[in-house]
Order: structure tokens, then C-alpha cells, then sequence
């Protein structure tokens, strides 16, 4: 972070400006008590000057944008990830926790059905700014801790991953990937994961449940 300001200051104070940027950093935890309300201050800055800061994915560095920028490629992103609700989202969301809640209740796992009762609705959401890729797009986060979703799916996974699966594309461990591409003519190779478990079809998923 320190180089990268520097080259904004040109080759005449690229060196002080390094200097100064090494010492500031190092120096940074006799002033730890003060850090909090400096990013505070800065946070506001921003905010009230129509701004928002992103983290950027992979480069560890923080990149600003005019909020019309950020509401566009949010509204991007989101459209080609999600599926959208018409009409009332929160009833929409209620119902949905009521009917794992229901699920649980059928096959009397009470506790549990007590936990997903009391947590949260939805997921929650936050974006990366991908500055390795064209056209700078947003990277989707979702969080789902403290709602019925993760409740629910470590109850399942804990006792699923009791069954022997025999799956012909799973893969235990990066060594296994190593394995399968190492040849001379593999050099190198890319995995975009797009059909996550958000994506699996929920009718066809809850039968199988019921079905085990």
C-alpha cells in the first residue's frame, strides 16, 4: 500500500513519501487506541461525500467509488447471481423459515426447530471490487451465520456425512486435483465455480432429505 501511494507522487518525492509511509505504518500501534475513531472520521468522509470504499479481491488493497458506480455494478452482480422476489421479500422470507421450521417439527427434531424459530431471516450480503478483471465487476460475499439456513444445513451435514457416497466428481483435497492434471501437457488451469449450493433445486433437495 505504502509503494503504491508513492508512484502517485512521482519520481521527485517517491522517496519521502516512502520514508514517511514505512514509519506512519510501524508506528501505527503506539497510536491504537486513536486508529478506531480515525476510521470512523474517514468512513464519514467518505460517506457524506457520495463515496464508498471496497475491499479489492485478491490484490489486498482498498479501492474507492462514487456511489452511483457502486449501486450499478451491485445491481449487476446481483442480477446475474440471484433470483429476484416480486412483492413483499420479508413475508416472503418469513414464510420460507417457517417452512424449515415446519420441516424440522415433522420428523420431531424439536431443538432445532426451536434454533431455526429464532434466527435470522436472510442471508447477508457484501462485495469485493475485482481490479484483476475487465471492467472492474463486483465478487458476491454471503454470509449466512446466525441464520436458520446455517443452522439447518450443519444439523444436515453433521449427520449426512455419515452415509458412504460414492461421488465421481468429488474432491477430497487440492492433491487429488495435482493428481489428475499432472502431465506435461497440463501447465496450469482455472476453476470458476458458478452453480453453488444456493443454486441446487430446493424441491428436489428436501425430497432427497426425506427420501434418507
Amino acid at each position: 500500500m505504502v509503494h503504491t501511494l508513492a508512484d502517485c507522487a512521482g519520481e521527485g518525492g517517491k522517496g519521502a513519501c516512502v520514508t514517511d509511509g514505512v514509519e506512519c505504518v510501524t508506528g501505527c500501534k503506539r497510536f491504537a487506541k486513536g486508529i478506531g475513531s480515525a476510521f470512523k472520521e474517514a468512513a464519514k468522509c467518505l460517506h457524506d461525500g457520495g463515496l464508498r470504499l471496497l475491499h479489492s479481491d485478491k490484490a489486498g488493497e482498498f479501492a474507492v467509488l462514487e456511489e452511483s458506480q457502486t449501486q450499478e455494478k451491485a445491481e449487476a452482480t446481483i442480477s446475474k447471481n440471484f433470483l429476484r422476489e416480486v412483492g413483499g421479500k420479508e413475508k416472503h422470507l418469513k414464510k420460507m423459515r417457517t417452512s424449515a421450521e415446519n420441516f424440522c417439527n415433522e420428523f420431531s427434531f424439536d431443538q432445532l426447530a426451536k434454533a431455526t424459530k429464532s434466527s435470522q431471516v436472510s442471508l447477508q450480503r457484501s462485495f469485493k471490487l475485482k481490479t484483476h478483471k475487465e471492467g472492474n465487476t463486483f465478487k458476491t460475499i454471503v454470509a449466512y451465520r446466525g441464520t436458520w439456513h446455517r443452522i439447518v444445513a450443519a444439523f444436515l451435514q453433521r449427520h449426512f456425512k455419515k452415509l458412504p457416497v460414492d461421488d465421481s466428481i468429488f474432491v477430497r483435497n487440492s492433491d487429488e486435483v495435482v493428481e489428475c492434471t499432472d502431465s506435461p501437457g497440463i501447465s496450469s488451469f482455472s476453476v470458476d465455480g458458478q452453480n453453488l449450493f444456493c443454486s441446487v433445486p430446493q424441491d428436489t433437495d428436501v425430497s432427497c432429505r426425506a427420501e434418507y
